[in-house]
């Protein structure tokens, strides 16, 4: 394929001097057919194959290994199928409709897995600490402020490094007695 500076070139050897196919090639170096091919040519996109998709020959057996993933996420993490052990399960209990190698059952437990884990959120809840004096402790809570409460209780974020001056204040602040 050439670069479209040459098309170009090409084109303008052809459609401005006057030049023949001939010509053209001696001057390029360019073959005939690839000189012929680029002045017709009016669509410089390459083409779009479509690939039709083939039933795989895991087909038969994906509702078996969804169900076995659907009762993983009821077993400690540790019990839990890898490809290995879906593949080597597979060939144990269904010899005969097994038609498949280890890398294509991979890929579908590696999809599987993506799609069955990737509606879990992680994230961190903030802690707040307050005095537990009288009704100091229940201040945010006591008045009704549920947005106050709200903001506690659904606010994330990452375990920050606290500079040692600032704990210091804080303690001061929760613990007045033990820093006079």
């Amino acid at each position: 394929m050439l670069t479209m500076d040459d098309i170009k070139y090409i084109r303008r050897m052809y459609e401005k001097e006057g030049c023949s196919i001939r010509e053209i090639m001696k001057r390029t170096g360019y073959h005939y057919e690839t000189v012929s091919k680029y002045l017709d040519m009016e669509d410089f996109n390459l083409p779009i194959y479509r690939t039709d998709k083939k039933p795989s020959r895991l087909d038969p057996l994906k509702p078996v290994i969804d169900q076995w993933f659907e009762d993983d996420m009821k077993a400690p993490r540790k019990q839990r199928h890898t490809a290995k052990r879906v593949y080597d399960r597979l060939v144990a209990e269904y010899p005969e409709e097994i038609g498949v190698r280890l890398r294509t059952v991979q890929y579908y437990v590696n999809e599987k897995k993506k799609e069955l884990y990737s509606n879990r959120s992680e994230g961190y809840c903030e802690t707040r600490f307050f005095r537990a004096t009288g009704s100091q402790y229940k201040e945010p809570f006591a008045r009704g402020d549920e947005s106050r409460r709200c903001v506690a209780e659904s606010q994330r974020s990452k375990h920050k490094y606290i500079e040692p001056h600032e704990l210091r204040k804080s303690t001061e602040r929760l613990f007045p007695s033990k820093h006079l």
